[in-house]
C-alpha cells in the first residue's frame, strides 16, 4: 500500500479484535467522533497487519499479494479511517488516498465515494468534490446517502438544453427522459450490453452549504 495507517502511541481500545475495533471506528465516524475512530482504526490496521504479513509471505504473484491485501483490510476500514484522518486532523491529501484505496477495491460501493467527497468538501475543494460526487453516483446511482449529499451541496447536472433555463417546462421533460434513458444503458452496462456514455457535466451552486 503506498499509505500505512499511523498507530497511536497511547491507545486504550476495548477489544483485541480487530474486526469489532473496524466496526467501532466506523461506528464512531458516523457519529462524527473522528479522533476515536481514528484510534480503533488504527489499532485494527495494526493488528490486521500482522495477518497480512504472514498472508502476504504466502503469495506468489503480485495478482495474489493484492487480493491478499483485500481480504485482510476491508476496504470500508480504509475509507472512514481516511475519512476520520480529514475531519480530525486536517490531513485531506493523504486521508483521500486511503478513501482512492477502498474505491480501487471496491469500485462499485457508493460510501466510499461519499467519504470521498466529504474529505474534499472539509478541505473546501469544490471541483474534486464534484469529482468524487460525479463518480460515485455513476457507480452507485442509487445510493441514496450519496445523493442527499449531493443535494446538500448543490450539485447539480447541466440541463440538457443549455441555452434554456434549467426551470423551463422543455428542460425539465428532457430531464426526465435523459433519466429514464440514462437507467436503462445502466442495465445494459451490466449485462455487457451497455455503451460507454459521456460524462456529464456538472455544476454546483456557490451559495449551497451543508
Amino acid at each position: 500500500m503506498s499509505e500505512q495507517i499511523k498507530r497511536p502511541e497511547s491507545i486504550h481500545t476495548p477489544t483485541n479484535d480487530a474486526m469489532e475495533l473496524v466496526r467501532l471506528g466506523i461506528d464512531a465516524a458516523k457519529a462524527d467522533r473522528y479522533r476515536d475512530g481514528l484510534d480503533y482504526l488504527a489499532e485494527a490496521y495494526a493488528l490486521l497487519s500482522k495477518r497480512l504479513e504472514v498472508k502476504s509471505t504466502e503469495a506468489i504473484t503480485a495478482a495474489q499479494t493484492s487480493a491478499t491485501i483485500r481480504d485482510v483490510i476491508p476496504a470500508s476500514a480504509l475509507s472512514y479511517y481516511g475519512l476520520c484522518l480529514a475531519m480530525h486532523s486536517r490531513a485531506f491529501t493523504e486521508a483521500s488516498t486511503f478513501c482512492e484505496i477502498a474505491i480501487r477495491n471496491e469500485k462499485f460501493v457508493g460510501e466510499h465515494y461519499l467519504n470521498l467527497a466529504r474529505v474534499w468538501h472539509h478541505a473546501r475543494n469544490r471541483k474534486k468534490m464534484a469529482d468524487a460526487i460525479e463518480r460515485g453516483l455513476k457507480a452507485s446511482p442509487r445510493y441514496l446517502a450519496l445523493q442527499q449529499f449531493a443535494d446538500q451541496v448543490g450539485f447539480r447536472k447541466e440541463p440538457v438544453l443549455g441555452f434554456l433555463p434549467r426551470d423551463s417546462a422543455l428542460n425539465r421533460a428532457l430531464g426526465k427522459l435523459r433519466h429514464k434513458l440514462k437507467g436503462g444503458s445502466e442495465a445494459g452496462a451490466a449485462d455487457g450490453r451497455g455503451q460507454k456514455r459521456k460524462v456529464t457535466q456538472t455544476r454546483l451552486r456557490k451559495s449551497s452549504k451543508v
